[in-house]
């Protein structure tokens, strides 16, 4: 479902592909690829910054090497330049 703007807006589409790469990226353990997208001031809703997600990202990556992840995009919300994945 896409909230502003229509399903084939080609900003939601590359958000899709966004989210896509991320998945792959994580699944071949790629760290550089996985938070490429994030910016360096990033700051989770776990109040971790660029540099924690990275170590914890690697800590599971170390501990659970044959992890995959997956994906499902519920909903994008659109407005103006601002846009969520849900």
């Amino acid at each position: 479902r896409v909230i502003g703007a229509s399903v084939d807006d080609p900003d939601v589409q590359r958000l899709l592909q966004i989210s896509r790469e991320m998945v792959a990226a994580s699944n071949r353990h790629d760290m550089r690829a996985a938070l490429k997208f994030y910016s360096p001031a990033f700051i989770s809703g776990d109040n971790m910054d660029l540099p924690q997600i990275r170590e914890l990202v690697k800590e599971t990556w170390q501990l659970y090497p044959d992890i995959q992840y997956q994906s499902d995009v519920l909903e994008i919300r659109m407005n103006g330049d601002w846009a969520t994945l849900e």
